[in-house]
Protein backbone atom coordinates (compact mmCIF):
# COMPACT_ATOMS: atom_id res chain seq x y z
CA UNK A 1 0.00 0.00 0.00
CA UNK A 2 1.60 3.84 -0.73
CA UNK A 3 2.22 5.43 1.55
CA UNK A 4 0.67 9.14 1.72
CA UNK A 5 2.62 11.63 0.87
CA UNK A 6 3.01 14.59 3.67
CA UNK A 7 0.84 18.16 3.40
CA UNK A 8 3.07 20.34 1.13
CA UNK A 9 2.73 23.73 0.39
CA UNK A 10 3.46 25.53 -2.81
CA UNK A 11 5.75 28.85 -2.22
CA UNK A 12 2.74 30.75 -3.15
CA UNK A 13 0.68 29.67 0.14
CA UNK A 14 3.75 30.27 2.05
CA UNK A 15 4.31 34.08 1.04
CA UNK A 16 1.37 35.16 0.71
CA UNK A 17 -0.90 33.39 3.56
CA UNK A 18 1.19 31.33 5.40
CA UNK A 19 4.66 33.54 6.55
CA UNK A 20 2.59 37.05 6.67
CA UNK A 21 0.14 35.56 9.49
CA UNK A 22 3.26 33.38 11.34
CA UNK A 23 4.64 36.94 11.71
CA UNK A 24 1.11 38.55 13.08
CA UNK A 25 1.06 36.05 15.74
CA UNK A 26 4.73 36.64 16.33
CA UNK A 27 3.25 40.41 16.90
CA UNK A 28 0.26 40.17 18.37
CA UNK A 29 0.54 37.11 20.84
CA UNK A 30 2.33 38.91 23.44
CA UNK A 31 -0.42 41.72 24.18
CA UNK A 32 -2.74 38.80 25.87
CA UNK A 33 -1.25 37.17 28.89
CA UNK A 34 -2.36 33.87 27.50
CA UNK A 35 -0.54 33.64 24.91
CA UNK A 36 3.02 35.55 26.06
CA UNK A 37 4.11 31.58 27.12
CA UNK A 38 4.21 30.53 23.12
CA UNK A 39 7.52 29.89 22.45
CA UNK A 40 7.35 26.57 20.76
CA UNK A 41 8.01 27.44 17.09
CA UNK A 42 5.43 24.26 15.84
CA UNK A 43 2.44 25.55 18.07
CA UNK A 44 3.20 28.89 15.89
CA UNK A 45 3.41 27.78 12.51
CA UNK A 46 0.57 25.29 13.05
CA UNK A 47 -1.46 28.67 14.09
CA UNK A 48 -0.47 30.39 11.41
CA UNK A 49 -1.51 27.66 9.29
CA UNK A 50 -4.91 27.30 10.31
CA UNK A 51 -5.57 31.24 10.38
CA UNK A 52 -3.54 32.27 7.03
CA UNK A 53 -6.64 30.06 5.51
CA UNK A 54 -9.09 32.84 7.45
CA UNK A 55 -7.09 35.98 7.32
CA UNK A 56 -5.77 35.87 4.29
CA UNK A 57 -8.72 37.06 2.34
CA UNK A 58 -9.70 39.87 4.58
CA UNK A 59 -6.46 41.07 5.07
CA UNK A 60 -5.57 41.85 1.30
CA UNK A 61 -8.59 43.46 0.93
CA UNK A 62 -7.99 45.59 3.98
CA UNK A 63 -4.27 46.15 2.77
CA UNK A 64 -5.55 47.33 -0.66
CA UNK A 65 -8.22 49.54 0.70
CA UNK A 66 -5.55 51.02 2.83
CA UNK A 67 -3.25 51.68 0.36
CA UNK A 68 -6.08 52.92 -2.12
CA UNK A 69 -7.73 55.51 0.76
CA UNK A 70 -4.56 56.16 3.09
CA UNK A 71 -3.67 60.04 2.45
CA UNK A 72 0.21 59.45 2.64
CA UNK A 73 0.21 56.51 -0.23
CA UNK A 74 -3.14 56.89 -2.45
CA UNK A 75 -1.67 59.42 -4.73
CA UNK A 76 1.26 57.04 -5.57
CA UNK A 77 -1.07 53.57 -5.56
CA UNK A 78 -3.54 55.61 -8.11
CA UNK A 79 0.13 56.61 -10.35
CA UNK A 80 0.77 52.93 -9.79
CA UNK A 81 -2.85 51.71 -11.04
CA UNK A 82 -2.92 53.92 -13.96
CA UNK A 83 0.43 52.82 -15.55
CA UNK A 84 -0.45 49.47 -15.39
CA UNK A 85 -3.32 50.38 -16.92
CA UNK A 86 -1.28 52.14 -19.66
CA UNK A 87 1.65 49.17 -19.92
CA UNK A 88 -1.43 46.44 -20.08
CA UNK A 89 -3.02 48.06 -23.44
CA UNK A 90 0.07 47.63 -25.17
CA UNK A 91 0.93 43.71 -24.90
CA UNK A 92 -1.65 40.80 -25.31
CA UNK A 93 -0.79 39.07 -22.48
CA UNK A 94 -3.14 35.95 -22.99
CA UNK A 95 -1.11 34.98 -25.79
CA UNK A 96 2.08 35.76 -24.01
CA UNK A 97 1.00 32.89 -21.68
CA UNK A 98 1.24 30.59 -24.38
CA UNK A 99 4.77 30.89 -24.54
CA UNK A 100 6.15 31.49 -21.30
CA UNK A 101 8.03 28.72 -19.62
CA UNK A 102 7.62 26.88 -16.32
CA UNK A 103 11.13 29.29 -15.09
CA UNK A 104 9.52 32.13 -16.40
CA UNK A 105 5.80 31.72 -14.98
CA UNK A 106 7.46 30.87 -11.45
CA UNK A 107 9.13 33.94 -12.02
CA UNK A 108 6.33 36.00 -12.31
CA UNK A 109 4.69 34.63 -9.74
CA UNK A 110 7.86 35.22 -7.29
CA UNK A 111 7.66 38.54 -8.41
CA UNK A 112 3.77 38.68 -7.66
CA UNK A 113 4.18 37.00 -4.19
CA UNK A 114 6.49 39.07 -3.09
CA UNK A 115 4.76 42.26 -3.92
CA UNK A 116 1.41 40.72 -2.10
CA UNK A 117 3.16 39.47 0.97
CA UNK A 118 4.99 43.10 1.54
CA UNK A 119 1.82 44.36 1.46
CA UNK A 120 0.06 42.16 4.22
CA UNK A 121 3.31 42.52 6.11
CA UNK A 122 2.64 46.30 5.92
CA UNK A 123 -1.04 45.85 7.57
CA UNK A 124 -0.02 43.86 10.65
CA UNK A 125 2.61 46.17 11.48
CA UNK A 126 0.76 49.52 10.84
CA UNK A 127 -2.34 47.57 12.63
CA UNK A 128 0.33 46.12 15.44
CA UNK A 129 1.33 49.93 16.07
CA UNK A 130 -2.44 51.29 16.59
CA UNK A 131 -3.11 48.13 19.00
CA UNK A 132 0.06 48.98 20.91
CA UNK A 133 -0.15 52.67 20.71
CA UNK A 134 -4.10 52.06 21.96
CA UNK A 135 -3.05 49.77 25.09
CA UNK A 136 -0.27 51.89 26.11
CA UNK A 137 -3.31 55.04 26.34
CA UNK A 138 -5.67 53.35 27.84
CA UNK A 139 -3.50 51.37 30.52
CA UNK A 140 -0.44 52.92 30.63
CA UNK A 141 -1.23 56.43 30.87
CA UNK A 142 -3.33 58.11 33.32
CA UNK A 143 -5.02 61.28 32.03
CA UNK A 144 -5.63 63.32 35.18
CA UNK A 145 -8.02 65.95 34.74
CA UNK A 146 -6.68 68.14 37.76
CA UNK A 147 -3.70 69.02 36.31
CA UNK A 148 -5.33 70.15 32.58
CA UNK A 149 -4.23 73.87 34.02
CA UNK A 150 -0.34 72.51 33.63
CA UNK A 151 -0.45 71.63 30.19
CA UNK A 152 1.83 74.34 29.42
CA UNK A 153 3.86 73.99 32.16
CA UNK A 154 7.32 72.58 31.43
CA UNK A 155 7.00 70.16 34.42
CA UNK A 156 3.41 68.56 33.05
CA UNK A 157 5.42 67.90 30.16
CA UNK A 158 8.54 66.32 31.58
CA UNK A 159 5.87 63.83 33.51
CA UNK A 160 4.26 62.79 29.97
CA UNK A 161 7.76 62.01 28.78
CA UNK A 162 8.55 60.19 32.18
CA UNK A 163 5.71 57.97 31.51
CA UNK A 164 6.41 57.46 27.90
CA UNK A 165 10.05 56.44 28.76
CA UNK A 166 8.87 53.78 31.28
CA UNK A 167 6.31 52.31 29.48
CA UNK A 168 6.89 48.55 28.51
CA UNK A 169 5.34 46.06 26.19
CA UNK A 170 5.63 42.06 25.84
CA UNK A 171 7.75 41.04 23.11
CA UNK A 172 7.89 36.94 21.90
CA UNK A 173 11.00 35.19 23.08
CA UNK A 174 11.82 38.60 24.78
CA UNK A 175 9.64 39.56 27.45
CA UNK A 176 8.90 43.39 28.25
CA UNK A 177 10.75 45.84 26.63
CA UNK A 178 10.26 50.18 26.58
CA UNK A 179 7.28 50.73 24.40
CA UNK A 180 9.62 53.63 22.61
CA UNK A 181 12.10 50.84 21.06
CA UNK A 182 8.82 48.32 19.90
CA UNK A 183 7.21 51.37 17.95
CA UNK A 184 10.58 52.98 16.77
CA UNK A 185 11.24 49.95 15.41
CA UNK A 186 7.57 48.65 13.51
CA UNK A 187 7.80 52.08 12.18
CA UNK A 188 11.01 51.61 10.43
CA UNK A 189 9.87 47.74 9.40
CA UNK A 190 6.39 49.46 8.15
CA UNK A 191 8.50 52.12 5.81
CA UNK A 192 10.28 49.92 4.28
CA UNK A 193 7.58 47.01 3.80
CA UNK A 194 5.34 50.05 2.03
CA UNK A 195 8.76 50.89 0.05
CA UNK A 196 9.29 47.33 -0.86
CA UNK A 197 5.60 46.45 -1.68
CA UNK A 198 5.64 49.30 -4.47
CA UNK A 199 8.84 48.50 -5.76
CA UNK A 200 7.88 45.16 -6.10
CA UNK A 201 4.48 46.10 -7.84
CA UNK A 202 6.83 47.96 -10.38
CA UNK A 203 9.20 45.28 -10.97
CA UNK A 204 6.48 43.25 -11.55
CA UNK A 205 3.75 44.66 -14.31
CA UNK A 206 5.33 48.48 -14.94
CA UNK A 207 7.54 49.79 -17.81
CA UNK A 208 10.90 47.71 -17.49
CA UNK A 209 9.25 44.95 -15.53
CA UNK A 210 9.25 41.52 -15.71
CA UNK A 211 5.81 41.24 -17.67
CA UNK A 212 6.52 43.90 -20.26
CA UNK A 213 10.07 42.32 -20.56
CA UNK A 214 9.21 39.09 -21.19
CA UNK A 215 6.06 40.38 -23.80
CA UNK A 216 9.10 42.28 -25.86
CA UNK A 217 11.10 39.33 -25.86
CA UNK A 218 8.45 37.02 -27.36
CA UNK A 219 6.96 39.52 -29.44
CA UNK A 220 10.56 39.60 -31.70
CA UNK A 221 10.72 35.68 -31.60
CA UNK A 222 6.95 35.12 -32.03
CA UNK A 223 5.03 37.92 -32.86
CA UNK A 224 1.72 39.67 -32.54
CA UNK A 225 2.38 39.87 -28.84
CA UNK A 226 2.18 43.85 -28.84
CA UNK A 227 -1.80 45.53 -29.39
CA UNK A 228 -0.46 49.12 -29.53
CA UNK A 229 2.55 51.29 -31.02
CA UNK A 230 3.93 53.52 -28.57
CA UNK A 231 6.75 55.52 -27.31
CA UNK A 232 8.95 58.06 -25.04
CA UNK A 233 9.98 61.74 -25.63
CA UNK A 234 12.75 63.02 -23.61
CA UNK A 235 14.54 66.19 -23.55
CA UNK A 236 18.47 66.12 -23.90
CA UNK A 237 20.95 68.63 -22.99
CA UNK A 238 23.50 69.72 -25.34
CA UNK A 239 26.88 67.29 -25.30
CA UNK A 240 25.32 64.98 -23.71
CA UNK A 241 25.40 60.92 -25.16
CA UNK A 242 22.12 59.06 -25.77
CA UNK A 243 23.51 56.75 -22.54
CA UNK A 244 22.48 59.81 -20.34
CA UNK A 245 18.29 59.28 -21.18
CA UNK A 246 17.18 62.54 -20.12
CA UNK A 247 13.94 64.01 -18.92
CA UNK A 248 10.73 62.68 -20.35
CA UNK A 249 8.67 65.97 -21.91
CA UNK A 250 5.03 66.05 -21.33
CA UNK A 251 2.23 67.51 -23.30
CA UNK A 252 4.17 67.15 -26.64
CA UNK A 253 2.26 66.15 -29.88
CA UNK A 254 2.11 62.98 -31.00
CA UNK A 255 0.86 61.29 -34.28
CA UNK A 256 0.56 57.92 -36.51
CA UNK A 257 0.42 58.49 -39.99
CA UNK A 258 -0.34 55.68 -42.94
CA UNK A 259 0.12 56.99 -46.29
CA UNK A 260 0.24 61.04 -45.06
CA UNK A 261 -3.19 60.29 -43.43
CA UNK A 262 -3.61 60.82 -39.71
CA UNK A 263 -5.52 57.32 -37.90
CA UNK A 264 -3.88 57.91 -34.29
CA UNK A 265 -2.74 61.12 -31.97
CA UNK A 266 -2.08 61.34 -28.52
CA UNK A 267 -0.04 63.74 -26.26
CA UNK A 268 2.52 62.49 -23.77
CA UNK A 269 1.95 62.19 -20.29
CA UNK A 270 3.35 63.23 -17.50
CA UNK A 271 6.50 60.54 -17.92
CA UNK A 272 6.69 61.40 -21.58
CA UNK A 273 5.07 58.51 -22.84
CA UNK A 274 2.62 58.39 -25.92
CA UNK A 275 0.32 55.81 -26.87
CA UNK A 276 -1.85 55.03 -29.72
CA UNK A 277 -3.97 51.92 -28.60
CA UNK A 278 -4.71 49.19 -30.46
CA UNK A 279 -3.28 49.67 -33.19
CA UNK A 280 0.15 47.77 -33.70
CA UNK A 281 -2.34 45.47 -36.21
CA UNK A 282 -3.34 48.37 -38.35
CA UNK A 283 0.12 48.91 -39.18
CA UNK A 284 1.74 44.81 -39.99
CA UNK A 285 3.01 45.12 -43.58
CA UNK A 286 2.59 48.48 -43.93
CA UNK A 287 4.98 51.52 -44.07
CA UNK A 288 3.85 53.83 -40.53
CA UNK A 289 4.88 57.50 -39.81
CA UNK A 290 4.98 58.66 -36.01
CA UNK A 291 5.74 62.02 -35.62
CA UNK A 292 6.21 64.47 -32.20
CA UNK A 293 6.17 68.29 -32.39
CA UNK A 294 8.10 69.69 -28.95
CA UNK A 295 7.03 73.71 -29.61
CA UNK A 296 8.65 74.88 -32.56
CA UNK A 297 10.15 71.72 -33.51
CA UNK A 298 8.82 68.45 -35.19
CA UNK A 299 10.69 65.53 -35.50
CA UNK A 300 9.58 62.19 -37.37
CA UNK A 301 10.28 58.39 -37.64
CA UNK A 302 9.50 55.87 -40.44
CA UNK A 303 8.91 52.20 -39.76
CA UNK A 304 7.73 49.76 -42.34
CA UNK A 305 5.78 47.04 -39.78
CA UNK A 306 5.60 43.08 -39.86
CA UNK A 307 4.42 41.09 -37.18
CA UNK A 308 7.46 40.91 -34.59
CA UNK A 309 8.71 44.57 -35.48
CA UNK A 310 9.60 46.58 -32.42
CA UNK A 311 6.40 48.55 -31.27
CA UNK A 312 8.08 51.02 -29.41
CA UNK A 313 9.69 54.67 -30.18
CA UNK A 314 12.02 57.12 -28.44
CA UNK A 315 12.64 60.74 -29.93
CA UNK A 316 15.30 62.99 -28.02
CA UNK A 317 14.65 67.19 -28.56
CA UNK A 318 17.23 69.58 -27.25
CA UNK A 319 16.08 70.89 -23.81
CA UNK A 320 15.60 74.18 -24.87
CA UNK A 321 12.93 73.06 -27.46
CA UNK A 322 10.56 71.47 -24.36
CA UNK A 323 10.54 75.31 -22.91
CA UNK A 324 10.03 76.60 -26.53
CA UNK A 325 5.94 77.70 -27.33
CA UNK A 326 4.15 76.10 -30.59
CA UNK A 327 5.59 77.17 -34.08
CA UNK A 328 2.30 79.58 -34.27
CA UNK A 329 2.13 80.84 -31.27
CA UNK A 330 5.90 81.49 -31.38
CA UNK A 331 5.26 83.62 -34.97
CA UNK A 332 2.38 85.99 -33.04
CA UNK A 333 5.05 86.60 -30.30
CA UNK A 334 8.05 87.36 -33.19
CA UNK A 335 5.21 89.50 -34.77
CA UNK A 336 4.42 91.15 -31.49
CA UNK A 337 7.84 91.98 -30.86
CA UNK A 338 8.22 93.65 -34.12
CA UNK A 339 5.18 95.98 -33.03
CA UNK A 340 6.47 96.49 -29.92
CA UNK A 341 9.89 97.81 -31.58
CA UNK A 342 8.28 100.18 -34.25
CA UNK A 343 6.33 102.09 -31.47
CA UNK A 344 9.65 102.52 -29.66
CA UNK A 345 11.06 104.07 -32.30
CA UNK A 346 8.82 106.03 -33.33
CA UNK A 347 8.33 107.50 -29.82
CA UNK A 348 12.00 107.80 -29.05
CA UNK A 349 12.26 109.70 -32.53
CA UNK A 350 9.54 112.29 -31.62
CA UNK A 351 10.63 113.04 -28.32
CA UNK A 352 14.09 113.98 -29.76
CA UNK A 353 12.90 115.86 -32.88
Amino acid sequence: MAEASPLAFSLRDILRRIFPTVIAICLFAPLFKRFRDLHEIENIIFAGVVLSYLLSAPVRKASDYLFMRSPFWREQWQEQKTRREWVNRNWDYQRLHEYLTKDELELIEEDGNLFLFYRAITFYLLFYLLVVLGIFLITGFDFDLTRLSEIATLKYWRDVWSVVVHARTSVLAIGEIPILIVVTIVAVLAYFSIKESFQGYEYTFLEGGTYPNLSEKYHREKGDIARSIWGQVLGCEAGKSKADGGKPIPGAKARLLINDLEIAADDTNRGGYFQFANMFGECVDKTCVVTVQVGAITKRQTRTFSKTSKPNFTFRFPTMAANAPPKGVAKLINKARLIVRKIFVSTVTRSSS
